[in-house]
């Protein structure tokens, strides 16, 4: 048996959601990067919200090296 419920989320508060638009989720240096924000009322209707956005540069890199069997 299967079945199936849908409950619509109602916050008390604005919500924004934030969405990437550049490719495979990176930014190269000297790029300006592009976002896609939506802001939704609690009512889930749109409508204007300020927004600061600040970019940080984030690195994935890791530099692992043995000494004598042990990483550091």
């Amino acid at each position: 048996m299967n079945s199936r419920i849908i409950l619509p989320v109602t916050p008390d508060h604005p919500l924004i959601g934030i969405e990437n638009g550049f490719r495979d989720e990176t930014v190269t240096a000297g790029e300006i990067p592009v976002f896609h924000i939506a802001a939704m009322a609690p009512d889930g209707k749109a409508r204007v919200m300020p927004v600061q956005i600040q970019v940080v540069r984030q690195s994935s890199e890791w530099n692992i090296t043995l000494h004598n069997g042990v990483a550091s």
